[in-house]
């Protein structure tokens, strides 16, 4: 349905060229909503494990079971989120096809690389959480504290927008992929700060609701803010990459899913 839709309504700008910015990422939910959805409903359940040892830990006030939880419920998410940025990655270069395949191939592919990132996202998760606690209690912390978990939860989501897609197509080690996605953070400032204040905005909604917001998880849960970021970084990332000058349309890679 969303999908004849928005091609009903056209698909590329008069000149033949993609839209931009807010109406390339209205385009992409008209076109892949379902697939969103379905990726998502994966990356929510994988959160299970981090969320019921996080909890866990805080009822027996136990800050190290807290921290394990949340890196280990982290690398159980992580081959998940990577999976589901895969999938973005061929929605906006318009690769056709269905992504079923696809994303049991990510899975398949890549849930190594994706554990470490995703233990690290967990352990920033739960240090997060236990802040919010303490403060929630009525405990207090130092200033720094606050600083440098703003700093912290900033410099994350601008690396790790940039991580997560250069893990898909560029063909470096992980520690490589999070050095260069550091270096184009640097390169790219302007870009970086606008993918993470989109993101930053869409969270501060979502905790400011809660618990309201949980309601919300299973529809915009994590490709919204996950899109968000993408589609800001991705003409930039094309233009230093030449993504789609070296991966075509994807038909090559189709042939090499079929051979594996």
């Amino acid at each position: 349905m969303f999908e004849g839709l928005w091609r009903g309504m056209g698909n590329e700008d008069r000149g033949g060229r993609r839209k931009n910015g807010f109406m390339r990422f209205l385009e992409l939910i008209g076109d892949n909503l379902g697939r969103f959805l379905a990726c998502n409903f994966f990356c929510i359940v994988s959160l299970i494990p981090a969320v019921a040892g996080i909890l866990w830990g805080l009822g027996q006030n136990n800050f190290v079971a807290i921290l394990l939880a949340g890196m280990l419920g982290g690398a159980v998410f992580g081959p998940f989120y990577g999976a589901m940025v895969d999938g973005m990655l061929y929605a906006v270069r318009d690769v056709p096809g269905g992504w079923g395949r696809k994303y049991l191939h990510a899975l398949k592919r890549d849930w190594k690389d994706c554990l470490i990132p995703g233990a690290v996202l967990g352990a920033l998760g739960a240090l997060l959480v236990t802040e919010a606690v303490i403060v929630t209690l009525g405990g207090s912390l130092p200033g720094m504290m606050y600083f440098s978990s703003a700093v912290a939860i900033v410099v994350v989501m601008a690396v790790y927008t940039y991580f997560w897609p250069q893990r898909v197509f560029a063909d470096l080690t992980m520690v490589q992929t999070f050095r260069n996605s550091f270096f184009m953070c640097m390169a790219h400032p302007v870009t970086a700060l606008k993918a993470v204040l989109l993101q930053g905005i869409y969270w501060a909604i979502i905790i400011l609701l809660l618990p309201h917001s949980t309601l919300l998880l299973p529809l915009f849960g994590l490709w919204m803010p996950g899109l968000m970021g993408l589609v800001v970084i991705y003409p930039q990332l094309n233009v230093d990459f030449l993504i789609e000058e070296r991966l075509g349309d994807g038909e090559d890679e189709e042939d090499e899913e079929e051979e594996e």
